[in-house]
C-alpha cells in the first residue's frame, strides 16, 4: 500500500510539473549555455515595436544614494524570440548624492528569463551595463553590472531588458547595490493560471489518495 501511495503521489506531482513546463515555457539560456547573457555590446530597441502593457515607478533610498526605477512590460516584442513578455527597467539617480549604484538585480524571474539586452537611447548619456548574468542557471533573477561607469548622482541607466516566455506579470522587487543594498518594487513575471491549476489538481489528487489510504487502513 505504501509503495502504491508513493507511485500515485509521484504521478500527481508529475502532472503539475509537466503542465507547468508547457504553460511557462522555461527555456535554456541561449547565448552560450551558461548563466552569462552578454558581456560587452548587446544593444536592442526598447519594446521591439510591441505594445506597452503596463508600467510602474518606485523609489529607493539608503544613507548614501537614492533614486527611482521604472519598469515596463511589453507584448509582441519583435526582439523576443520566445513569444512571451519583455520586461524593461530604467534606473535614475537623484542629484546631490554621495554614493552610487553598481549592480541592479531583478528578482522574481523564476526559471524563465532566457535572454537580456539593453537600449542605450538615441541621444547618448545613459549608463550602459558591462554585462548581464543569471546568478545560477535557472535561478531567480538577472543581474546587470553597471561598474564602468557606475550610476552616480543624476545619472540614468540604459533600459535594461529581459526577454521571457511567460505571459503573466505582477509585482516583485529589484535590488540595487554598491556597498549598501536597498530594494524597490518592479513588475516581473508571475506563474500563469495554467500552472496554478496544475498545482491545485496535483495537491487535490494527493489528498484523495491519502483519504482512500486512511479508509483502507481502518477497514
Amino acid at each position: 500500500m505504501n509503495a502504491q501511495f508513493g507511485r500515485l503521489a509521484i504521478t500527481a506531482f508529475g502532472i503539475f510539473f509537466a503542465g507547468a513546463a508547457v504553460a511557462n515555457n522555461p527555456l535554456t539560456v541561449p547565448n552560450n549555455g551558461t548563466s552569462v547573457f552578454f558581456t560587452g555590446s548587446n544593444a536592442l530597441t526598447l519594446g521591439g515595436g510591441g505594445t506597452l502593457d503596463a508600467s510602474l515607478s518606485d523609489t529607493f533610498s539608503t544613507s548614501t544614494f537614492s533614486g527611482s526605477i521604472e519598469s515596463r512590460v511589453y507584448s509582441g516584442d519583435a526582439n523576443n524570440a520566445y513569444g512571451g513578455l519583455t520586461f524593461a527597467y530604467q534606473v535614475t539617480m537623484d542629484p546631490n548624492i554621495s554614493g552610487d549604484v553598481a549592480h541592479v538585480s531583478l528578482n522574481g524571474l523564476f526559471d524563465n528569463p532566457v535572454d537580456a539586452a539593453y537600449d542605450p537611447g538615441s541621444t547618448g548619456g545613459w549608463v550602459i551595463p558591462v554585462s548581464a548574468d543569471e546568478p545560477t542557471p535557472y535561478g531567480s533573477g538577472v543581474a546587470f553590472d553597471l561598474t564602468a561607469p557606475s550610476l552616480s548622482a543624476g545619472a540614468t541607466s540604459a533600459w535594461l531588458m529581459v526577454y521571457t516566455g511567460m505571459n503573466g506579470y505582477g509585482r516583485d522587487s529589484a535590488s540595487l547595490q554598491d556597498g549598501l543594498n536597498t530594494s524597490a518594487n518592479i513588475l516581473a513575471p508571475i506563474p500563469e493560471p495554467e500552472s496554478i491549476a496544475m498545482l491545485i489538481t496535483g495537491l487535490g489528487l494527493m489528498g484523495f489518495i491519502a483519504r482512500r489510504r486512511k479508509r483502507s487502513l481502518g477497514a
